[in-house]
C-alpha cells in the first residue's frame, strides 16, 4: 500500500511537472508573439520613407567672392526647406547679424540648409 502511494505520488509530481514545462512553453510562445506583434508596429514609425522625409538643418561657412551679393547668395545656396528666396535671405541676414544689405569680399557668411541624411 505505501508503495503504491509513493509511485502514485512520483507520478503525480511528473504530471505537474509536465504541466508546468508546457505552461512555460505557452507563455514563452504567447510572449515572442506579442513582442513581435507590437516590434512591427512600433517599428513602422522609422521606416526608410518616413526618415526620407525629415530633414535636418545644418550651416555652413561660405566665402563672399568679388561680386557676390545677398541675393546672389541667396538663390545659388537656397534650398527645398525654404520657401522664398526672401526669406532665406532674411535668415542669413539674421544668423551672421547683418545690420545693412551690405557684404564684402573676403568676409565669412554662415549658411542655412536642410538636408534629409542626420549627421
Amino acid at each position: 500500500m505505501r508503495e503504491q502511494i509513493r509511485i502514485q505520488r512520483k507520478i503525480n509530481r511528473r504530471k505537474e511537472v509536465k504541466r508546468q514545462i508546457i505552461t512555460l512553453i505557452i507563455t514563452f510562445i504567447i510572449i515572442i508573439f506579442l513582442a513581435l506583434t507590437f516590434g512591427g508596429i512600433f517599428s513602422k514609425a522609422n521606416t526608410p520613407s518616413e526618415q526620407s522625409k525629415m530633414s535636418y538643418k545644418y550651416f555652413k561657412s561660405v566665402m563672399i567672392e568679388y561680386g557676390d551679393s545677398l541675393d546672389s547668395i541667396s538663390s545659388n545656396y537656397q534650398n527645398a526647406g525654404y520657401d522664398s528666396k526672401d526669406v532665406y535671405m532674411n535668415e542669413i541676414v539674421k544668423i551672421n547679424s547683418i545690420t545693412k544689405d551690405v557684404i564684402h569680399s573676403g568676409e565669412y557668411l554662415i549658411l542655412p540648409y536642410y538636408d534629409n541624411v542626420f549627421r
